[in-house]
């Protein structure tokens, strides 16, 4: 089992919300998290500064738009046994071979990965990029260092990964040996810019957490980059706290969108075809 696969009628209904509210317009698409795996020490679920209640996204045009509820704070919890004296979030995955498991979608080089913390300690400046290989910082962060570890932790209750029972023997997305939290080599330089967004920006693309998760965080956040790089189509997008002590995932599905320079080839083309048509019909 790796994530559980999206139904033909969520599929259907994806594309029909994309055709009826416009091209890449899409309503939020929310991800319910346990709210009670997050580990700090002996301080766990929603007393812990960790724990990561749901995430959502929304297709806006040729913008994503990420939004997270947790109770960690952007920059960090504050901790002596980080890098930098905090640890934060891990840089976000998404695998568009969503049939693959991560390292069999990474090696066929449909991963992409997105730097959006400003406060962890990936190897990347704050960007898009198509990810060549993935890194774990958990041994400068008092984490966890494998997924086995952190799933059978005695502290570690009711651990999930989005909605899926990360005890479940049968899950095999990402390898129980390893901790693997950030990108280390990409292909090529940034494929786009990352904007941070705080909860009154998410609020005005529509997020709305209190109203579509059980059980929401002190802290909202979020973040939107340009897509028109990446493939579109369906993916799996999962992320990490940089100890490996909380992580959540995702499916979902984008349109795909022309980059600039080709949608303005695209307008020049249907103007062109437009004038011959109505020269014709005059004639």
């Amino acid at each position: 089992m790796m994530l559980h696969k999206m139904t033909v009628a969520v599929a259907g209904s994806l594309a029909w919300a994309m055709v009826s509210a416009g091209a890449g317009v899409a309503q939020v698409d929310y991800a319910q998290d346990s709210f009670t795996d997050g580990v700090a020490g002996s301080v766990n679920g929603a007393n812990s500064a960790y724990e990561l209640y749901g995430t959502g996204y929304r297709q806006v045009g040729s913008q994503l738009v990420v939004g997270i509820s947790s109770n960690l704070p952007f920059g960090g919890a504050s901790a002596q046994g980080g890098l930098n004296g905090t640890i934060s979030w891990g840089d976000m995955f998404f695998n568009f071979a969503p049939e693959q498991d991560f390292t069999s979608a990474l090696t066929s080089g449909q991963v992409y990965g997105v730097r959006f913390a400003e406060a962890n300690d990936s190897s990347v400046a704050l960007g898009v990029y198509q990810v060549d290989a993935v890194s774990s910082v958990t041994g400068v962060n008092s984490g966890f260092n494998s997924l086995s570890a952190y799933r059978n932790n005695a502290g570690t209750v009711n651990p999930t990964l989005g909605d899926v029972y990360l005890l479940d023997d049968a899950f095999d997305y990402l390898p129980q040996t390893e901790s693997n939290n950030m990108i280390s080599s990409t292909s090529g330089g940034t494929l786009g810019d990352v904007e941070v967004l705080d909860a009154a920006a998410l609020t005005s693309y529509g997020f709305d957490f209190d109203s579509n998760l059980d059980q929401t965080g002190s802290q909202t956040y979020g973040f939107k980059f340009d897509i028109s790089k990446l493939p579109g189509g369906r993916f799996i997008a999962h992320l990490w706290a940089e100890c490996f002590n909380e992580g959540t995932a995702f499916e979902g599905e984008i349109a795909s969108v022309p980059e600039p320079t080709s949608a303005l080839a695209l307008a020049v083309v249907g103007g062109v075809a437009w004038a011959r048509k109505r020269k014709a019909s005059n004639a």
